[in-house]
């Protein structure tokens, strides 16, 4: 179902949406709600007769999506596109007031890359609580390896744990105190292969996910 609110200048367009194997969407759905500007047109009849109402250029668009997988209103992957380049949206902005704080994105490439980032905005200059950090480096050679940095820039202890989503079955746990960090050799395939999901003991959901192949 589509709902239309026409204005003087413009309309308010809301329905409701899936997003299904788009480059930057996995499985996404929830409210669209877009502005469209409103043509003018050549009054016709009298007074009382209907208008043509058209609501053609978009102007603006906001997506208040959750993934499928996600609890309804969680609003996880909710954002919006500033503007439009003819009739196609530019790319998707993200403002963390949409979701209390919370962003969660993946970035896909080729040969199986995925990277996933969840979690809460740190705001500038806290030092004090949880801060997770993790950065990864592929290291190629005779014993290629995902090379993992698990970092606290917070006062209070962050346990991880590190778990195979595919290519394996192993699982590691690890606690890293204020300030502190560790280094992690995660193991790869075979092939090359590697596919870890990393999550904090934290209260807003931190998750990492690495894979890909190094060749």
């Amino acid at each position: 179902m589509q709902q239309i609110l026409a204005l003087s200048r413009c309309a308010v367009i809301a329905r409701h949406w899936f997003e299904i194997d788009l480059d930057d969407a996995s499985m996404e759905h929830g409210a669209r709600i877009e502005l469209r500007e409103l043509v003018p047109q050549q009054h016709r009849g009298s007074e009382s007769a209907a208008q043509i109402v058209t609501a053609d250029r978009p102007l603006w668009r906001a997506d208040l999506f959750d993934r499928v997988s996600d609890p309804p209103g969680s609003y996880r992957v909710a954002h919006f596109h500033p503007g439009f380049s003819a009739n196609e949206p530019c790319p998707r902005a993200w403002d963390a007031a949409l979701t209390g704080g919370k962003y969660a994105f993946s970035v896909y490439g080729p040969d199986g890359f995925v990277r996933s980032f969840a979690g809460g905005i740190v705001e500038a200059g806290t030092t004090t609580g949880q801060i997770p950090r993790v950065s990864a480096t592929p290291v190629a050679g005779p014993a290629p390896a995902q090379r993992l940095t698990l970092a606290n820039d917070g006062s209070t202890a962050v346990a991880y744990t590190l778990t195979a989503s595919d290519y394996g079955s192993t699982t590691r746990t690890l606690t890293v105190g204020a300030n502190g960090s560790a280094t992690v050799a995660w193991p790869v395939a075979a092939d090359g292969y590697y596919d870890v999901i990393i999550t904090a003991n934290t209260s807003d959901g931190f998750t990492r996910r690495y894979a890909g192949r190094i060749a």
